[in-house]
């Protein structure tokens, strides 16, 4: 049904898009230069109203993190688990957080062991731009996620040098600077980040009687300090004539105590050790405005060392794991035109991904745990740009996945067992963009797509998680209709969404106190989101940021008059930014509010689970020195936001505040 709709309102669009576009008279002797990196396909998400794009200069100095940031893009609900460097991540629309596929520079930071990627380890300090796919995403993001995508990049190609640095609240610093050279042949940038926080800021502890408040106290937190080296170079090279060399290499190394709320009050000492290396290398032969060919291969290698020397989070007393995750790539894309107005992009790619975990599982095996997954994929697109009134893509995707693993986790002790599983994913997706005016774009997409199964799921890995070969991958469909009214004092963007989930995949109790994955039900969304800015005055400016999703999950065996909201999801959230200048001045002030959510099985309204949030106020303060300093000053205020609680966490902290200092040659 969700399907027909989608293919039905895509088609009247594009039916009312062409009549229009052959009605309208267009300079025939007006020829168009467009860039390779805009025609047809690409040009389809400039003007896309569920596609968010950011720049640095839109967030330098004014957020602490990643998480901060994507918080006031609309569509987007951002989850956190604690302070600075503690567990975040975000869900889109109606896709679930481990279905959002986060890129940097083109390499896929999601693994293949599952779950969503933890944004607050991203360094936001090297990062150039955001981009955020609400919708459906181009050719190269295609087939690796049911869900929407985050793709962030740190390369420019405008001269810079800048450093900067901030000092905050509960023992938080961080300091960087950023070099970039571009030259007659060659654009070169490096970029360096270190950051650090002890996160011991007090809240309100339970003394794990969540229902007695009579019993609380306020204790600072502890065991919870973070500290993270990152670097990044980016190089563009030419290659002879119309040819390049573009290259991304990124490295990071951090430590992260765990604090276990259960035991504020206990001796702690568990922490996350983290070393992570990705990169990309593509050659790239432009043979005209509308054909290239690309050859290119991404790679990252990933090592995790968790340390619990008091058996804190372990029966048995001390414990240590370590685990990698290695990725590679090889891919070949081209491009060419037919006429004006038709294109036909082609991308295949082959690669490798695995898993290895020490001391996890059954220590008495003589091969250490470990899964692999080779990957073939084949995609097409096909885009039409008539008369620069309507842009048109249809997008195919295939992919096959071979996965092996050593392990056989059936029971509650796993044992060590060959098997092998292969699978088929078809993925499609369609937009439209239709310039109805000169000042208004109405946008419609649809997109179905399969949901690879991740390794703890197939084969199982922790003691008494057993694995389910039997597994069906998770089916996504989503499709939206929308409207933009671009402009320098007033734009606004808005688009209305539904999607739906199948054989969603949950971690279900069995017998013998064994937990199995298995496809137990269905996720339904509806939703809107709203991004609108308005400069009614060279000095002010006001942006609003709208989201709502309404989702609802059932389980097999359920209706949907049954059906429940998920945990730690708020329907409503809204933010609203209002920004000053005068001179070397400029001020902000910043308020979100988000709907009660429900954070326990007790889905009654008024109960201890049912949360309402006040809404959350930020503000800032910058002033410019000689033409090269810069000087913000900044407020969270998070308010209430620590009754959001997950097991192990422990809340945010109530306010903070940052100074920050940087300087530009």
């Amino acid at each position: 049904m969700s399907s027909n709709l989608a293919a039905a309102g895509l088609t009247v669009l594009v039916f009312l898009a062409v009549g229009y576009c052959d009605s309208t008279a267009v300079d025939s002797s007006r020829v168009v230069q467009l860039d390779r990196m805009t025609v047809h396909g690409d040009r389809l998400f400039l003007d896309h109203s569920s596609v968010t794009y950011l720049t640095s200069s839109d967030f330098k100095g004014l957020y602490a993190d990643l998480p901060s940031l994507l918080e006031e893009v609309s569509g987007v609900v951002v989850r956190r688990t604690g302070g600075l460097g503690e567990y975040a991540d975000i869900s889109i629309r109606s896709a679930e957080s481990r279905q959002v596929q986060v890129y940097l520079d083109g390499v896929p930071l999601n693994t293949a062991t599952g779950g969503a990627v933890d944004l607050s380890r991203i360094p936001l300090g090297l990062l150039n731009d955001v981009t955020v796919y609400k919708g459906s995403a181009p050719l190269e993001f295609m087939g690796n996620s049911g869900g929407a995508v985050l793709s962030l990049n740190t390369a420019s190609s405008t001269d810079v040098l800048v450093a900067d640095g901030e000092v905050g609240s509960y023992g938080y610093n961080k300091g960087g600077f950023l070099a970039r050279r571009t030259g007659t042949n060659a654009i070169n940038q490096i970029s360096v980040e270190f950051a650090d926080t002890r996160n011991d800021y007090p809240f309100l502890y339970d003394n794990n009687t969540p229902y007695n408040p009579s019993d609380d106290i306020a204790v600072n937190k502890k065991n919870s300090a973070y500290t993270a080296l990152n670097a990044a170079y980016a190089g563009r090279v030419s290659a002879g004539k119309n040819a390049v060399i573009d290259m991304r290499v990124s490295g990071s190394r951090d430590s992260k105590e765990n604090f276990h709320k259960f035991l504020a009050l206990a001796p702690q000492q568990a922490q996350t050790d983290d070393k992570a290396l990705q990169g990309m290398l593509n050659f790239e032969k432009t043979l005209s405005s509308r054909a290239y060919w690309k050859l290119g291969g991404t790679g990252r290698f990933k090592e995790e060392l968790f340390d619990d020397p008091l058996g804190t989070y372990y029966l048995g007393g001390a414990y240590k794991e370590k685990s990698s995750y290695p990725l590679g790539e090889l891919s070949a894309e081209a491009m060419t035109g037919f006429g004006r107005a038709l294109s036909l992009q082609a991308r295949t790619s082959a690669g490798y991904e695995g898993y290895s975990a020490e001391n996890l599982l059954s220590q008495s095996n003589a091969e250490k745990p470990s899964a692999h997954r080779l990957r073939l994929q084949g995609a097409l697109e096909t885009s039409a740009d008539i008369r620069d009134c309507l842009v048109a893509a249809l997008r195919y995707n295939h992919v096959y996945t071979v996965d092996s693993s050593n392990i056989a986790a059936t029971r509650a002790v796993a044992e060590a067992a060959w098997s092998r599983h292969s699978s088929h994913f078809p993925n499609a997706n369609a937009d439209v963009v239709w310039k109805a005016a000169q000042r208004l774009r109405i946008d419609g997409s649809a997109r179905y797509e399969f949901v690879p199964i991740n390794f703890i799921d197939r084969f199982g890995w922790g003691t008494g998680y057993a694995g389910n070969p039997q597994l069906k991958p998770e089916r996504h469909a989503e499709y939206s209709l929308g409207a933009a009214v671009p402009g320098e004092k007033f734009s606004i963007a808005a688009s209305f969404f539904h999607g739906l989930t199948r054989d969603v995949i949950h971690p279900v109790p069995q017998s013998q106190q064994i937990i199995m994955a298995v496809n137990d039900g269905d996720e339904r969304a509806l939703g809107a989101d709203v991004e609108a800015h308005l400069s009614p005055l060279p000095a002010l400016r006001i942006d609003n940021t709208f989201t709502f999703v309404h989702k609802r999950q059932r389980r097999a065996l359920e209706t949907w008059d049954e059906a429940r909201r998920p945990l730690y999801h708020s329907y409503v959230v809204d933010n609203l930014r209002v920004a000053f200048s005068a001179g070397p001045f400029s001020a902000g002030h910043v308020v979100q509010y988000r709907s009660p959510f429900y954070s326990g099985w007790v889905r009654t309204p008024g109960s201890y689970d049912h949360k309402t949030p006040l809404p959350r106020v930020d503000a800032y303060l910058t002033a410019k020195f000689l033409g090269h300093v810069k000087v913000t000053y900044r407020m969270e205020n998070y308010l209430d936001e620590q009754q959001l609680v997950y097991e192990y966490y422990a809340p945010l902290p109530g306010r903070m505040h940052f100074l920050v200092a940087s300087i530009s040659l």
